[in-house]
């Protein structure tokens, strides 16, 4: 099976899961998408990515969106296993990937009419935050369902922003897409290597 296959809608998204040594890197939304409406605001994060532009392949994609969010290079690795879902509902199945470069995750988004692949990657140079990025965040795995910033910072995670402290401590970090759907799953995405190591 290839993987253009799994993707039902015309318009295609990538998106790319980044090993700094034992933690994932995961960019925090831009200030628009805040809900300010909750006290503490509430803010998401996920991997970094986008939408695949006319004459790009979705890897091509993927290292441009890097580049763009975070100013670096990275190195993409083909995935053992290949998961598939839609995003509003994530009920994982495992899919054989023919293609010479697997990713680790497709899934469907009905509500926004868009498929993506996600990669796995490892960073070549070092990253800091680009255009609509504030910040990165360096998270252990076991952190990635989130919480409130002053405590992930306690316990492991580390951040690094475009402007100093422009992140409230106090914010209620949550995943959100690519990261939410490994973040609900880590049972399945515990048995990849690119996992076992972090």
């Amino acid at each position: 099976m290839k993987v253009l296959d799994l993707l039902k809608y015309h318009q295609k998204g990538n998106g790319v899961i980044l090993k700094i040594a034992d933690r994932l890197l995961v960019a925090v939304g831009k200030e628009s998408y805040w809900d300010k409406t909750t006290e503490p605001y509430t803010i998401t994060y996920t991997n970094t990515g986008g939408h695949v532009e006319g004459g790009e392949t979705i890897e091509e994609a993927t290292k441009r969106e890097v580049r763009e969010e975070l100013g670096c290079e990275v190195t993409l690795f083909t995935s053992e296993t290949t998961y598939y879902c839609g995003l509003e509902n994530p009920n994982l199945k495992k899919k054989p990937i023919d293609d010479k470069l697997a990713p680790v995750l497709v899934y469907n988004s009905s509500e926004i009419q868009m498929s993506v692949c996600v990669y796995l990657a490892e960073i070549i140079s070092d990253p800091f935050p680009q255009r609509e990025v504030p910040a990165i965040m360096y998270m252990p795995l076991t952190l990635l369902e989130g919480g409130q910033l002053k405590t992930l910072l306690k316990k492991g995670c580390s951040i690094k922003e475009q402007k100093k402290n422009s992140i409230p401590r106090d914010a209620i970090m949550q995943p959100f897409d690519s990261i939410s759907i490994i973040a609900e799953n880590l049972d399945y995405f515990r048995k990849l290597s690119f996992f076992q190591r972090l």
